[in-house]
């Protein structure tokens, strides 16, 4: 971390900080090893491109910034965008297991930690670490914003919001169960037609910067050697 003070400010540092929390409980990506690595790997393409003798410096910079922002988006915003989607299904699922478990023990701080055990997904998971945490004191309010900071998604972050609002009133859950299912209905319509308009803007950059590369490979190759 010192490294990464060294290099990055404060501010940046903290919004990739966030960016990993929303990653879940089972990313094993490290802060460091993504800012070093995309910073150094920027760096060495940047120099490698500038040895092209025409348009050297221009393709440098389109190859660098390119890598710099799909490698951002490959492990990072990509995931956290499954991660987003998954997590409509995993609160409902949490939800109507934690209405079920209420019905039984007439407490949520103990159907919480009921379901946060016999559930395998993100969100359960995230409950179970941050209830497992003595700090929070099985404080319900503290152990619902830990979780709520880690949740990209914004409708399951506002579903535990108005839980948390409510008072824990489990009659709230028929309500936010609704309006889950009718949001995660209309992402995965909207998820379906943007697809395939994505998969080929990545294409086309990735065709582009290897056609670029290619056409300019015996200009590359005859430099590298009179450089030897």
């Amino acid at each position: 971390m010192n490294i990464l003070k060294n290099i990055f400010s404060k501010k940046y540092i903290n919004k990739y900080n966030k960016k990993m929390s929303y990653l879940g409980p089972n990313n094993k990506l490290k802060l460091e090893y993504f800012l070093v690595t995309r910073l150094l790997i920027s760096i060495f393409l940047f120099i490698i491109c500038l040895l092209v003798p025409k348009y050297g410096l221009l393709l440098a910079l389109i190859i660098s910034i390119s890598f710099y922002y799909l490698y951002t988006l490959i492990l990072i915003d990509n995931k956290i965008k499954i991660r987003s989607d998954k997590l409509y299904d995993e609160a409902i699922l949490l939800f109507n297991m934690l209405k079920l478990s209420y019905n039984t023990t007439k407490d949520l701080k103990n159907s919480l930690d009921i379901v946060s055990n016999r559930i395998g997904n993100s969100l359960a998971l995230t409950f179970r670490n941050v209830i497992g945490n003595h700090k929070y004191n099985n404080d319900l309010n503290e152990i619902f914003k830990a979780v709520i900071d880690t949740i990209p998604n914004i409708d399951v972050r506002k579903s535990l919001l108005d839980l948390k609002e409510s008072n824990y009133n489990i009659n709230t859950i028929d309500n936010i169960l609704n309006e889950l299912k009718d949001k995660n209905l209309i992402i995965v319509k909207q998820s379906n037609q943007f697809k395939p308009i994505g998969i080929i803007i990545i294409g086309i950059i990735f065709l582009s910067i290897i056609f670029v590369l290619l056409f300019n490979i015996n200009e590359i190759v005859n430099y590298l050697s009179n450089l030897v």
